[in-house]
């Protein structure tokens, strides 16, 4: 059984996985992202990496409409 640590671990995980997929399948690279978006580059790469809960939440709204992707599929295995 998860503790809560190891559950928004896995979430966090899952989460940066498919937001780095749909950068990959709408082939922009990692830099474009940033420069379109406004959002660090460090940061993009903390929440592809799963890392990141802070700026997960701050730009999940950002990646919605960037993307064009409704906010439920981002958690798509989870």
């Amino acid at each position: 059984m998860c503790n809560e640590n190891e559950e928004l671990a896995l979430f966090l995980k899952i989460l940066g996985e498919n937001i780095r997929q749909l950068r990959l399948r709408a082939g922009k690279d990692i830099r474009t992202v940033a420069t379109e978006t406004d959002i660090p580059i460090q940061d993009l790469i903390e929440i592809e990496a799963g890392r990141s809960a802070r700026q997960n939440a701050r730009y999940l709204v950002i990646f919605c409409k960037y993307y064009g992707v409704e906010f439920p599929s981002l958690f798509k295995g989870w």
